[in-house]
């Protein structure tokens, strides 16, 4: 339900059913240039996988200010994945990896235990064999099937916060930096080449959410409420979405509708 009417997401007017929406991409991207964009009742929306009739906004496993909910990605078979930390301020966190499939929630993991770090992740992706982990300073490769460790890279940079992988390269974001990054992933147990500049996001922000979608980058921009479109072999900002007062922690994306994760409620919410 709507707990912030005064905080909306925003979308195209073309889609104003008072049932469940059905989500489907727009030509040129996921979502509509800006100046075709209002304001909708978010009770309009169903949320695919999770929704309940009478609850269209999906709540996180019992959310509370003891724990602290980071990257999210739909797996190659359209189940979500989330990152949990708990609790925030100790040291060594303590990281869980949720997945949702149709039956529900499944048993979490303990994503420690498979990378063997203690870090704080703050993202994941995936491609058709291949988890990948985000922390501050590595990314981790572990197996679709098991979560069995394949090997990490060190990327040179520090607090590294968005991940998105496309074919064999991987971009990242890194907090309070314009930057998006760009690395070609070395084959299991090679070394990882340097990474290069890839884009550069028109404001200064957290850049704390990033996926990709149809061979697009999608990165959220964690302090002014925007989710800009990249195209990756350019870097050029080809569209910018309105999120209009949520802070984005996540991104993912699942049969061409984006979806971001709010720092200010437990839910998970579609943009159109």
């Amino acid at each position: 339900m709507n707990q912030n009417p005064g905080r909306r997401l925003w979308r195209r007017s073309a889609i104003s059913l008072g049932l469940a929406v059905v989500l489907t991409a727009c030509p040129g991207g996921l979502l509509p240039p800006v100046n075709n964009l209002e304001p909708y009742s978010e009770e309009a929306i169903t949320v695919p996988y999770f929704a309940k009739p009478d609850a269209p906004d999906y709540t996180i496993a019992g959310f509370s200010a003891d724990l602290v909910y980071s990257g999210l990605e739909f797996g190659p078979t359209g189940d979500l994945y989330q990152l949990q930390v708990t609790p925030a301020a100790s040291s060594p966190y303590q990281a869980a990896l949720l997945h949702h499939s149709t039956g529900g929630w499944q048993p979490s993991v303990d994503i420690q235990s498979k990378t063997g770090y203690t870090g704080y992740p703050y993202d994941l992706a995936f491609d058709n064999t291949t988890l990948y982990v985000l922390y501050s300073n590595r990314i981790y490769r572990l197996s679709n099937t098991d979560l069995s460790l394949k090997d990490y890279l060190t990327t040179g940079q520090a607090g590294m916060q968005g991940l998105a992988i496309i074919g064999s390269t991987a971009y990242f974001t890194v907090w309070q930096d314009r930057t998006v990054w760009r690395l070609e992933l070395p084959a299991i147990g090679g070394p990882a080449a340097s990474a290069v500049a890839c884009a550069s996001l028109p404001e200064h922000s957290g850049a704390r959410g990033l996926t990709a979608s149809g061979g697009k980058l999608y990165g959220a921009d964690y302090f002014h409420d925007v989710v800009y479109q990249i195209e990756p072999a350019s870097g050029a900002i080809t569209e910018e979405f309105i999120t209009y007062g949520r802070e984005s922690l996540g991104l993912g994306c699942s049969e061409g509708v984006l979806y971001m994760r709010d720092s200010a409620a437990s839910t998970i919410r579609p943009l159109l």
